[in-house]
Formats: C-alpha cells, structure tokens, sequence
C-alpha cells in the first residue's frame, strides 16, 4: 500500500473505539489513518496502492507537523472519552497530543519542543490501580528517545476541564550521539514502584547507558 510520498517511518494500531485503524507516519510530514477492515487479503498490488485514495484509507494529515513523523503512540492509559487520541514525534523537535478532528486532520491538543528528533516514545510503568488518587488518572507518563537532544521523561496531563499539557520531568544527556532507543524496568518497594532504571543507546559513539529516576 503507497501511503506516503516519502519513507514511512512509524506505524500503531489505535486503541480507541475501532481497534482495525492503523496510523502511518512518514518523513513527508504526513500522518495516515487507515482502516484495515476494509483491506482484502486477495486484492492485487495494484488495488492496495488505490486504497490511499480510496477504500481503507480514512484522512492523510499534512498539517499537524513541520517535518517527518517519527513515532505514534496511542493514549490507552486513561478512560477518555474522546475516540481517538494519539501522541506523537517528529523530526521537528515536537511532541504533540492530537485528538480525532475534520476529516481530514487531527486537532493539536497540547505540543512542545523538546530540542531534538523525536525518534521513540514509550509508556512508563504506573502504581497499582488501587494507589492512584483521581488526579493520578488523569496523567500519565512517556519516556522520549531524542536523537542529538539525548532522552526526556515526560508528564502527560489532562485537567478536569480536558485541557493537555506535557512537562518534562527529567533528562538524560551524557550521550555524545544520536539517542534512537531506551527502555525501562520498576523496581519494586514497600509502596510498589519506588524507581525507574533506565537504559539508553546513541549511534555514532557506541554507548549504552544505565540511569535512575526515584518516583518516591
């Protein structure tokens, strides 16, 4: 399927009320619904291609960013009522909250620049559900791979009125390269998750690099 006038970087299921609807991110700064319901198994190369256009291919958003988009991560942590809501990376140094707007394009909820290409975006543990205090439902957090700008740990929040914001809560910045990929594992205390140990790689220099963040 030709979706993209350039490479295509990033793809994610929706986690939303249709979980067939697959977003698409490519460096012509275009993010891509599908509906994958509508694809047959049988059709011709030829008819996938049509499909951009046509059948199985919902709205193509050439607005939202200024350049590539790199990753696509749905928000599967809160009850929200909104249908779709999705954060994203691009090349142009933002992270964005984007909900289910016109046809042809998503609403930018909340954005902001984090001073590097938005490589990886990756959910971070939460406590127990039994610990959560009603403000704690409604935010959540995401660790951000950000290529030359190292890696940020990120607060996501929705107020009580569904306005968003994005806050950053620690960086990590001893790589001398390009940071495409982290990871992290909780460790457990008293109060379950006391900590966070990260892990993180840049290209160029060769370095893995192992850090901590208290919660507590």
């Amino acid at each position: 399927m030709h979706a993209h006038s350039l490479e295509a970087w990033t793809v994610a299921f929706s986690h939303g009320e249709s979980p067939d609807l697959l977003y698409s991110g490519g460096d012509d700064s275009s993010l891509c619904k599908h509906a994958t319901s509508q694809w047959s198994q049988d059709q011709s190369r030829a008819n996938l291609a049509s499909t951009s256009s046509g059948s199985g291919y919902v709205f193509h958003d050439s607005k939202s960013h200024g350049a590539g988009v790199t990753a696509i991560l749905p928000i599967q942590q809160l009850d929200l009522d909104e249908s779709d809501c999705i954060l994203t990376g691009s090349y142009d140094e933002h992270i964005r909250v984007l909900s289910r707007g016109s046809v042809k394009r998503m609403t930018i909820q909340a954005e902001k620049r984090l001073d590097g290409g938005i490589w990886q975006l990756k959910p971070l543990p939460i406590p127990e559900p039994r610990l959560l205090t009603e403000a704690d439902k409604e935010r959540f957090y995401v660790l951000a791979s950000c290529m030359h700008a190292g890696t940020r740990v990120l607060e996501i929040r929705r107020s009580p009125e569904r306005t968003w914001s994005i806050g950053i809560i620690a960086k990590f910045e001893e790589h001398e390269s390009m940071n495409y990929a982290s990871d992290v594992q909780p460790f457990q205390g008293r109060l379950g998750i006391e900590g966070l140990t990260f892990v993180s790689t840049s290209f160029y220099d060769k370095r893995l690099c192992v850090w901590n963040v208290a919660t507590c």
